[in-house]
């Protein structure tokens, strides 16, 4: 930072100037207005000088150094719904301190719109999550959302269960490649996501089972393993002498099925057998 130095006269714009505190001030205009440029600069030299605004940390801020944490830790997927969910934190929150948000006005900004109460439950639970890698980290010294309540999670289970008849109904309206899909996540109970990524060496054949290693509980130890009624190992034995590597359950193109393949498929179906979407 330069020192304050002497006034001076710039004939190119007729002003007399000086530095101070690191800027360029104008003290007056016209060259014969020395006297009051140099009693101009007098009140400067005894003003006391302006300190620049300490840096503020935002929740912009948390969230961002969150994300580009999460990036290298998470899977893909993970981090799209974390980089989702915070967004319109921000836009809310953003420019404020995360020290000084409260519970309540965090649980009243999941609740905004008419998001389901499944998706309020993310949305805070995406935020918590935040909150505690910056307490983790030294990023906050308290965490004030700390013990936040959320809504309690609601199993859709007897909602979307499907009943013999008419899943033997939904077999028949579909390719052989999706009811191979929908007849494995029938008769294990496994996740659409998790069966879409069952390959060969993911089957231990002798117990009858898949184990799976990349779950959302690897980071404990502990594997997520799926055990199999025998007609679902018959039906692995046949996808795998067909796909030796890679997923073994594919679309009629030969590709791993993907969430909006099953769900185009499945709306297929339903539409054919004249059912409501999501029943």
């Amino acid at each position: 930072m330069r020192k304050t130095g002497r006034p001076w006269y710039r004939k190119g714009n007729d002003s007399w100037y000086v530095w101070h505190a690191g800027r360029q001030v104008q003290l007056a205009k016209g060259r014969g207005s020395k006297a009051e440029a140099f009693a101009r600069f007098a009140e400067l030299l005894t003003s006391p000088v302006p300190q620049p605004e300490a840096m503020r940390y935002t929740v912009a801020d948390l969230v961002r150094e969150f994300l580009a944490d999460a990036g290298g830790r998470v899977k893909r997927s993970t981090f799209v719904a974390y980089r989702s969910t915070v967004k319109p934190f921000v836009a809310t929150f953003g420019t404020r301190e995360p020290k000084d948000l409260t519970q309540a006005q965090v649980e009243q900004w999941a609740k905004r719109g008419k998001g389901a109460v499944a998706t309020q439950r993310y949305a805070l639970i995406v935020v918590s999550t935040i909150y505690s890698w910056a307490e983790k980290t030294g990023r906050l010294t308290a965490n004030p959302l700390k013990g936040m309540k959320k809504p309690p999670a609601k199993s859709r289970g007897p909602e979307v269960l499907i009943d013999s008849e008419l899943h033997d109904r939904l077999l028949e309206a579909v390719s052989p490649e999706f009811r191979d899909f929908l007849r494995a996540v029938r008769g294990t109970g496994a996740r659409p996501g998790e069966v879409a990524r069952i390959e060969a060496n993911d089957v231990q054949w002798d117990g009858a089972c898949w184990v799976l290693t990349e779950h959302k509980t690897a980071r404990t130890g502990r594997l997520r393993t799926i055990y199999l009624p025998d007609d679902i190992v018959s039906l692995c034995r046949d996808l795998a002498a067909k796909h030796p590597t890679g997923p073994l359950f594919r679309n009629t193109r030969g590709e791993p099925w993907k969430r909006t393949g099953w769900k185009q498929a499945m709306e297929r179906a339903q539409r054919k057998l004249g059912l409501a979407a999501g029943r």
